[in-house]
């Protein structure tokens, strides 16, 4: 039972992760395109 709560835990960190590091690639990208923050506004909210 708490191993079992363990492994769901870690894989939310690692589901966590992967969504933190691609929203912030497309938040980098978006920027250096625009060249402001007029477009990535909307990955902000």
């Amino acid at each position: 039972m708490i191993v079992q709560r363990y492994m769901d835990y870690s894989n939310f960190n690692k589901f966590f992760a992967l969504f933190l590091l691609l929203t912030s690639t497309i938040f980098i990208r978006d920027y250096k395109n625009t060249g402001g923050l007029s477009a990535t506004g909307v990955y902000i909210q």
